[in-house]
């Protein structure tokens, strides 16, 4: 109910009592009431989105974080093959080191490390890319019996020819973007699983003896 507004009015000698209901203050009250309701919504509307916008800047964030490090890891396994063939040109010339590998696709070898170890060159090749492929498959961090320290479904392909010499690292993103290898060389393309997760890291350089 509204206010009620009490007058007393005279008309000559005779008094008159008059009673006015304020239905308008009434009518107010109700009114703020329910753009206070509105406001409430309106602030929880906005406080949601915002919430999930966060939540959406941090998924993208960490995925190029991750992205990134996986870049930053095909590189270092790049640059690390290329050096062992730089010290070992005699094999890297012959084709010692071409293949595909990743997956442990290789025996181990005669161990090779250290100046006192007595190997042939054939046999630092081969040790150099059992060591290699222990990187490229991430055996150096493990949770169990699952290597987690290297690339997604890594695969490393090298090829040499005229003492120029050509590494592709492939591996699985995680965002589905377009084939890394889609213009690239035929060798290229055989390296990893040809689809829209696929990213590739190809360096060339030349080796002399």
């Amino acid at each position: 109910m509204g206010s009620v507004l009490h007058f007393v009015a005279r008309y000559g000698d005779k008094a008159v009592n008059i009673r006015i209901m304020n239905k308008r203050m009434h009518y107010s009250k109700r009114r703020a009431s329910g753009f206070s309701m509105l406001e409430l919504l309106i602030a929880i509307l906005v406080l949601v989105v915002g919430i999930l916008g966060v939540g959406m800047l941090q998924s993208v964030a960490k995925r190029g974080v991750f992205e990134s490090s996986q870049r930053t890891l095909a590189t270092v396994l790049a640059n690390d093959v290329l050096e062992r063939m730089r010290t070992n040109p005699s094999q890297a010339l012959l084709g010692s080191y071409d293949g595909v590998f990743g997956g442990g696709t290789l025996a181990v070898p005669r161990d090779c490390a250290g100046f006192a170890a007595s190997c042939s060159d054939a046999e630092t090749a081969d040790y150099d890319l059992y060591q290699w492929e222990l990187m490229l498959d991430g055996a150096s961090v493990t949770e169990g019996t699952v290597n987690i320290g290297g690339l997604t479904q890594a695969k490393g392909c090298i090829a040499q020819s005229n003492g120029t010499v050509t590494v592709v690292i492939a591996w699985h993103g995680l965002a589905e973007l377009s084939d890394a290898a889609s213009n690239k060389s035929s060798f290229a393309k055989a390296c990893g699983t040809a689809d829209a997760f696929r990213r590739q890291l190809i360096v060339e350089t030349f080796i002399s003896r």
